[in-house]
């Protein structure tokens, strides 16, 4: 009896810590933004501040590029804030809100009441639009895809990254994707993206190729080893062969007036 008692407590263990492995990721992000942070950098610009605070978290940050200024001088002086209380210290601005998808962190406004599910008008249409960039170096990204999951519908971006996508009501609990040559792509939902002007950035994609090697070797035994393979490989019985030629003639003659 006691051993039938130490394996269900065994069992019992093991089915709450794969629960708890489960769950740890997913309960990883919800929480980032309530949990506590420390920043001690001073005076800086937003952007840098974003920067800083994303080498920090591991979390990336995608927003609408009218809702920020990078070059606004903040204050980055926080000990054991919760991050939420950081973003809304340095953006000043109490109109945005935060959300975390995957390992980015969305700044944007609320979202707009005539989105709800229940008053959509059918077939009304919209549009997303932004600019997708490099993630290091935030050069634009000419020409990159953007499209649904769910259909064949998409658009591209321009010589400067922004792109333009309309979007109906039926595709509102779809998935936008973003690829680029050389980049990992991005899943974005569409209700995120409708009626914004987001700041989409790609990360690089580094693909390892095998090893090449090289050989160095002599001219002239490479040119030996050709000349005594010419028996091999041309034959010493005489061929006949036909050919055909032809040729044409131009003439130009000159036309007196009459």
């Amino acid at each position: 009896m006691l051993i039938l008692n130490g394996e269900i407590k065994t069992r019992s263990f093991a089915i709450v810590w794969l629960l708890l492995i489960s769950a740890g990721e997913t309960l990883c992000q919800e929480s980032i933004l309530d949990s506590s942070w420390s920043f001690r950098s001073g005076s800086v610009r937003t952007g840098n501040a974003l920067e800083i605070i994303s080498r920090e978290t591991g979390f990336n940050f995608t927003y609408d590029s009218r809702l920020i200024d990078p070059e606004k001088k903040v204050t980055l002086d926080y000990r054991d804030t919760p991050l939420r209380n950081i973003l809304s210290g340095i953006l000043q601005n109490d109109s945005l809100v935060f959300s975390v998808i995957d390992r980015y962190i969305i700044i944007s406004r609320p979202e707009k009441k005539s989105l709800a599910k229940n008053e959509i008008i059918p077939g009304q249409p919209d549009a997303a639009t932004g600019k997708i960039i490099d993630e290091e170096t935030g050069d634009p990204l000419p020409f990159a895809t953007i499209g649904f999951k769910s259909i064949p519908k998409g658009t591209v971006a321009n010589s400067n990254g922004e792109f333009l996508l309309n979007i109906s009501s039926a595709l509102l609990d779809d998935t936008l994707y973003v690829s680029f040559l050389g980049y990992i792509g991005r899943e974005i939902p569409v209700r995120q993206a409708f009626g914004n002007d987001m700041t989409i950035t790609m990360r690089r994609e580094y693909v390892s190729i095998p090893e090449i090697i090289i050989r160095n070797q002599i001219p002239r035994e490479i040119i030996l080893k050709a000349r005594r393979a010419i028996a091999r490989n041309y034959g010493d019985s005489p061929v006949m062969m036909t050919g055909f030629y032809s040729s044409g003639r131009k003439s130009s003659k000159t036309i007196l007036p009459s």
